[in-house]
């Protein structure tokens, strides 16, 4: 049974070989006369094509296609032709495909009429068929065009100096090395991707092989990602791997493969990960490997690149994490593509929202940004009623944030608005005004940390924030943003991620309050885990704090008692952290004053306010003398069960309005998180 398959080829791309000496019609044909069981149909080849009959099979016939365009041209065979089945199959009887002479030199008269028929058309700016050439653009033109293009993709990405920089340098050498027919030469070099989580690697990984395709470099364009497993020596955790590497032996041409080492960085010399690599090196001349590991310290990264250059020429590309100017630069970028203008103000809001995203633990770089942007548009357009604008407001963006972060008092007006001890104030007013005088009059910038010492919900958080305004109003930090962290935040997966890791989340802050919650996480004493990349965020930590001590502003807080460890275990530490700050627990009182403040937000009977005051004066002593008691988050957390309470109840009810009532409160307090038991009064501690 033979089948017919016919070959188009792309006419910009034959018209840039027109001074070939055989023209690729002719170069095809001849293939098919010296290597398989094929016949040139009777019609003969037309301008832009030609069809064969064949036994072999479609894949096998288009396959040696693709191999023959490879090593005759350099070229990817999908990049400048398409191979498809031409109508039903035949069961003609064999006949003789040999060409002779004359035969030959017919193919090469067909080919010099399609090339002058290609040079009219290039003249005139004709057409034929659905492509046109235009007499003021060649096809080298228009593929430089082309190559620019997604060089200025791999310039957008963030962070992504070193990896433009190696597009280049291939888009410099290519002519070169494709016309030496040294493609193999390129194709077998290995890539190591030092970048996080989230930063592109992907995008990178695919711009990548769009390149080496564009500039005529035998690769798929289409990306496999794979992953290595958490360290392990079962090879059927590592079946997957293995697939993905012989696998490509299957394919025509080169299969562009990412391989996220990640879990292995420390494992480069082990005889599992030599395995691994002896199975790309064996499948070379089917892979083209883009390793990648997360941003870590740089004598790290040396150590793996040398191992992996130990068999395969491998070349080190970073990606340092993006700076606050690098992420909103992209932030406008994105949203021109969409069709906005942003105001800077807009823009400080964004920041402050990928701020919080941060203070999570779950921000995925770019990823995070992109969604941030797509919320914030969508929700301008939602909201405009159909007279959006093309401007990105301070307003339309104060909606990406948390409402009790947006707050249009002064920073002292928030100070003394506060519920709670008023020595506390005096005492934050106190050490304001001593940090502007030393800014004033001393030679040497002063060191402005701070401790924040206290149990939970007491305000730590809140009057960090105010001192972060407070520093801004008065020209001491130039931003004046609020970055929240915990401890354990600082510390990396892998060994060497840490310093980085930390060193990044300082500059982000850099003009702003860098708030570190249960800092104490992060100390270990010397007969524990030596291990412990704590002890390498805190020296990362401490030599940022003193290199920027006229930029940065760093907040500790934590329990009185663990707080005084870390200090005692770090000299270094307690002599850059000057002023203390002690934030007691709330009195009976002043729980119920930040009950009652909360309620103001929204309707409610005085009968409430009586239920909720007797609740506060009833709280048992051994509750609030508590270490783990919860203090103010416990008042907010029954303040947002009463109001979930009276929520449903309106629902219900079928009303629009919610007004919070004393039987709300009765049923709130009576879920197990807040429940006085009987004489004994005990409660739950709120959460925490």
């Amino acid at each position: 049974m033979k089948f017919k398959i016919n070959i188009e080829l792309d006419p910009e791309w034959v018209l840039s070989h027109r001074d070939d000496d055989v023209l690729p019609v002719a170069t095809l044909m001849g293939e098919f006369d010296k290597q398989f069981n094929c016949s040139i149909d009777d019609s003969g080849p037309s301008e832009l094509s030609l069809t064969v009959e064949s036994e072999q099979g479609f894949d096998f016939i288009r396959g040696k296609i693709y191999e023959i365009f490879s090593s005759k041209y350099g070229a990817q065979g999908q990049n400048v032709m398409s191979v498809s089945l031409a109508g039903n199959t035949t069961d003609a009887e064999d006949t003789d495909t040999g060409q002779s002479e004359d035969d030959e030199d017919e193919s090469r008269t067909v080919s010099g009429a399609f090339l002058d028929r290609l040079c009219q058309i290039a003249d005139g700016g004709a057409t034929t068929g659905d492509a046109k050439i235009c007499a003021d653009t060649s096809p080298s033109q228009k593929s430089k065009s082309a190559t620019d293009k997604i060089l200025a993709e791999i310039q957008s990405l963030v962070g992504a100096e070193e990896f433009a920089e190696l597009a280049k340098e291939i888009i410099r050498v290519a002519p070169e090395i494709m016309e030496r027919g040294l493609a193999d030469m390129v194709m077998s070099r290995r890539y190591l991707f030092a970048i996080s989580d989230g930063c592109g690697f992907s995008s990178a990984a695919a711009l990548l092989a769009k390149l080496f395709k564009r500039l005529g470099f035998p690769c798929y364009e289409t990306v496999k990602e794979v992953v290595l497993p958490p360290f392990t020596e079962n090879m059927e955790k590592l079946k997957h791997v293995y697939a993905a590497i012989y696998g490509a032996s299957s394919e025509a041409l080169r299969t562009v493969l990412t391989l996220d080492i990640s879990e292995w960085m420390n494992k480069t010399t082990n005889s599992t990960f030599r395995d691994i690599i002896r199975a790309i090196e064996e499948n070379k001349e089917h892979l083209i490997v883009l390793f990648r590991i997360p941003y870590v310290e740089k004598d790290l990264v040396d150590n793996i690149s040398r191992a992996l250059n130990d068999t395969m020429t491998t070349k080190l590309v970073s990606f340092p994490p993006a700076t606050r100017d690098q992420i909103l630069d992209f932030s406008k970028n994105e949203l021109k593509s969409k069709g906005f203008t942003v105001q800077n103000v807009a823009l400080d809001k964004i920041w402050d929202r990928l701020n919080e995203e941060k203070s999570d633990g779950r921000f995925y770089g770019i990823k995070t940004v992109k969604k941030v942007l797509d919320e914030l548009v969508y929700d301008k357009i939602a909201n405009s009623h159909g007279k959006c604008g093309s401007v990105i407001t301070g307003k339309d963006a104060a909606g990406l944030l948390r409402a009790d972060t947006v707050d249009s008092k002064t920073a002292q007006q928030m100070l003394d608005g506060l519920v709670g001890n008023e020595g506390l104030k005096d005492q934050i007013n106190s050490i304001i005004a001593q940090i502007r005088l030393a800014k004033l009059s001393e030679e040497e910038t002063p060191c402005i940390h701070m401790r924040f010492v206290g149990n939970p919900g007491t305000g730590k958080t809140t009057v960090a924030r105010i001192v972060g305004k407070l520093l801004k109003e008065q020209g001491i930090l130039r931003i004046g943003g609020f970055f929240e962290v915990s401890g354990r935040d600082f510390c990396g997966r892998y060994i060497g991620e840490t310093a980085p890791k930390t060193a990044s989340i300082c500059r982000d802050a850099y003009g702003s309050v860098l708030f570190i919650d249960e800092a104490y996480t992060l100390y270990r004493s010397g007969d524990e885990d030596t291990k412990d990349f704590g002890r390498e965020a805190l020296d990362t930590l401490i030599a940022e704090m003193e290199n920027h001590r006229d930029d940065l502003v760093v907040i500790m807080a934590g329990y009185t008692d663990e707080m005084e460890k870390l200090m005692q275990g770090n000299r270094g530490l307690k002599s850059r952290m000057p002023y203390t700050i002690e934030f007691p627990n709330f009195t009976r009182e002043q729980l119920f004053e930040i009950f009652r403040s909360l309620l103001s937000t929204h309707k409610y009977d005085e009968k409430l306010v009586d239920a909720a005051k007797k609740y506060f004066d009833d709280l048992p002593e051994d509750l609030l003398s508590s270490k783990e008691f919860s203090n103010g988050r416990f008042v907010r957390n029954l303040y947002e069960r009463t109001w979930a309470k009276a929520a449903l109840r309106c629902q219900l009810a079928g009303q629009k309005d919610v007004v919070l009532t004393a039987k709300d409160f009765e049923i709130a307090t009576a879920d197990k998180d807040f429940a006085l038991d009987g004489g004994n009064k005990k409660a739950r501690l709120g959460f925490y």
